[in-house]
């Protein structure tokens, strides 16, 4: 042994070490690795902006997602909305565009031209009639106060309404409702926009006015402010028939009111045409003969 070789060996028993080859050391692996099968997070379709989660793991490396990563807060942008469909867009204009249901009367003079009759075009079925009171055989006045009234089906029906003229000037005042219960009394008027007939509905508050229309003897019902029209009365055609008046047509924007209103205020216009007309003629053949 050479005198080298003989302090090398001497240096290594005096720090500790071996003179044989030690395996080389590694650092401990992560036990997570070594667990089978491995975390596989849920997988998760995109659904759109209000489907997204701000919240959501960033996982680049398969690492195990945080306990609380399910009950995160879902994103709800409240400024997004989706784009409308052609069929909404179809449904939406449809609702805007929409008429109310409609009311279909035939007018027609009855009882010897001392009633107005209103009749279901369809059925031929009396649903009102307009006529005269019934008189107190003791103070010879009307019994329900007004001049004329408007019953439900026949003249034994409920009174819907009815009118009363003025003892001064002669222009009637409408009543809506039963005349003895909280009925409701109104004086009829003209407008500025040339409107007459004039009331304040008692299902809305709202002033509608009769206006004539394109044809002769045809007036139609109009809001005054909108000027929507809302009912329309169209006379007969033929003119055989000295009895039947018209059709007059109602969109139904409120109830039995509503349409006690249009009714009543429609036939005091057709009436008042009537006898002008039948004033004129009569006048015209005095002065002829």
């Amino acid at each position: 042994m050479t005198l080298s070789s003989f302090i090398t060996k001497l240096e290594q028993k005096v720090s500790g070490e071996s003179s044989h080859p030690q395996p080389q050391q590694y650092p401990p692996q992560n036990p997570q690795y070594n667990t089978y099968p491995q975390f596989q997070p849920p997988s998760q379709s995109y659904q759109g902006p209000a489907g997204y989660n701000q919240h959501q793991f960033y996982n680049p490396v398969n690492q195990p997602a945080p306990s609380n990563y399910y009950n995160q807060p879902a994103y709800d942008n409240p400024q997004y909305a989706p784009p409308p469909s052609h069929a909404s867009q179809a449904y939406q204009q449809q609702r805007q565009y929409h008429k109310p249901a409609t009311k279909s009367l035939l007018l027609a003079y009855a009882s010897a031209g001392t009633a107005t009759s209103a009749k279901d075009p369809d059925t031929n079925q009396q649903l009102y009639i307009i006529t005269y009171p019934k008189y107190d055989g003791w103070t010879g006045k009307p019994k329900s106060g007004l001049d004329q009234e408007l019953h439900v089906g026949d003249k034994k029906g409920p009174i819907l309404g009815g009118w009363v003229n003025s003892k001064t000037t002669g222009k009637p005042s409408i009543c809506i409702g039963e005349p003895n219960n909280g009925a409701q009394f109104q004086k009829l008027k003209s407008s500025s926009v040339g409107t007459k007939m004039g009331f304040v509905s008692p299902h809305n508050g709202r002033e509608y006015g009769w206006k004539k229309g394109d044809e002769k003897y045809a007036y139609r019902l109009v809001d005054v402010e909108t000027g929507g029209e809302v009912a329309a009365f169209d006379p007969h055609k033929s003119s055989s028939s000295m009895s039947k008046l018209g059709k007059l047509e109602i969109q139904l924007l409120g109830g039995e009111d509503w349409v006690a209103a249009v009714l009543i205020t429609g036939v005091i216009l057709v009436n008042e045409k009537v006898d002008n007309e039948i004033g004129t003629e009569v006048l015209q053949a005095v002065l002829g003969a």
